[in-house]
């Protein structure tokens, strides 16, 4: 099981979260980050939770991969913080926020593949695809790669001065209709 030092950090953690949740009646941009949280030493698999002011410890099932993020477990979307917590408490904050929001309901890009080597842009490619299947999360970008925009959009719009076009990827972005649409092939 967990050290008492352990426990007694993941309390003032605890009181840490607190703290932030009240700050904005418990919401950030209108959404409660407030809900469950498990703290969990991915060596052990050990943890500590709280969910609705109850405290439990034990140990987390296999099935459950060890990251500080959002998990959905037990029926409900937890924030899970990998121990040991960063000692000083600006950064702990940092990643306390982060694992009780990681994902946005819309993600804006401005041109994220700009200067990564052909790996690095084909990650991205794929890390873009499974947020948007698998988190449902909305991404905005602005892209002048019309070949990344054939793999991966499924919508598109054309501006040029004015919107010129919208509307379904693979029609939009037909051979063709962009020298239409703007001169642009």
């Amino acid at each position: 099981m967990l050290t008492m030092f352990v426990i007694a950090t993941v309390m003032t953690a605890f009181h840490e979260l607190d703290e932030m949740c009240a700050r904005d009646n418990g919401h950030m941009w209108g959404v409660s980050v407030c809900g469950p949280t498990v703290f969990v030493d991915p060596q052990t698999r050990h943890f500590v939770a709280r969910r609705n002011g109850e405290i439990t410890e034990g140990t987390m099932p296999q099935s459950i991969g060890m990251a500080n993020t959002a998990i959905d477990w037990q029926g409900d979307r937890w924030a899970m913080v990998m121990l040991p917590l960063p000692e000083q408490a600006y950064t702990r904050r940092v990643l306390l926020a982060h694992a009780l929001d990681p994902l946005p309901e819309l993600l804006l890009l401005d041109e994220p593949a700009s200067g990564l080597d052909e790996p690095a842009a084909q990650l991205l490619e794929r890390l873009l695809a499974a947020l948007c299947r698998e988190d449902r999360v909305t991404v905005l970008m602005v892209s002048h790669d019309l070949a990344q925009a054939r793999r991966i959009a499924d919508r598109v719009t054309v501006l040029a001065r004015s919107v010129r076009a919208d509307g379904p990827a693979a029609e939009i972005l037909a051979a063709g209709r962009l020298v239409e649409l703007v001169g642009l092939g």
